[in-house]
C-alpha cells in the first residue's frame, strides 16, 4: 500500500500551544487523543520531553541528551480523547511559560515476536497506516539483519531509534 494525500492531516498530527499553570493542568483542543507527545519549553532551554502511549505516560525520553528513559510521574501523566493532562514538573509546566507540543495519533495496539536473523524478541506497537506512522518498542537481540515490524504497510520514508533502558 502506497501512501496518499490525507484529506484532514490535523486528525493525525496536531501542535498545540499552550500557557504553563504550576499545577495539574490538561491541555485539549489537540483534536485527539495523542499517541505520542513531544514537549518543548518556548522561554528557556528546557530539554524536550518525548513521550508515548506504547512504554507509558511517564515515561520520558529527551532527543537532545543520550540518557536512559526516564520515569517522571509529574510531567505528562495521561492522555485523554482531545489532549492529555500534565502535572507539576517545571519543565512541561511552569506558571506563564509558554510551550509547544507536538502530537501524533498512532492508535490500533498489538505485539509479537520479531523475525530475521538470531533470536525472536518481544515487541508492542501502536500505529495508524492513513498517517504512515508507528511506535514500536522492541528488545534487540544484538544481531545484524534482526528484522523489526512496523506495521505500515509501506516503507517508511523516517525512522528515529533511542535506546532506552541505558545511555
Amino acid at each position: 500500500m502506497a501512501y496518499s494525500t490525507i484529506s484532514k492531516p490535523s486528525l493525525h498530527f496536531n501542535t498545540k500551544l499552550y500557557t504553563g499553570t504550576g499545577s495539574e493542568n490538561a491541555i485539549s483542543g489537540v483534536g485527539f487523543e495523542p499517541s505520542f507527545t513531544w514537549i518543548k519549553n518556548r522561554d528557556t532551554t528546557d530539554w524536550h520531553r518525548l513521550q508515548d502511549a506504547v512504554r507509558g505516560a511517564t515515561k520520558e525520553l529527551y532527543s537532545n541528551a543520550n540518557s536512559a528513559e526516564y520515569a517522571q510521574a509529574q510531567s505528562l501523566k495521561s492522555w485523554q480523547s482531545d489532549g492529555f493532562t500534565l502535572g507539576t514538573l517545571a519543565e512541561v509546566n511552569t506558571s506563564s511559560e509558554n510551550y509547544a507540543s507536538w502530537n501524533w495519533k498512532a492508535g490500533t495496539t498489538g505485539s509479537g515476536t520479531t523475525t530475521g536473523s538470531g533470536t525472536g524478541k518481544a515487541y508492542s506497537y501502536s500505529v495508524n497506516t492513513t498517517a504512515g506512522f508507528s511506535i514500536v518498542k522492541y528488545l534487540g537481540n544484538g544481531t545484524g539483519g534482526h528484522t523489526i515490524p512496523h506495521h505500515l504497510g509501506a516503507i517508511p520514508k523516517m525512522i528515529m531509534v533511542k535506546r532506552t533502558d541505558s545511555a
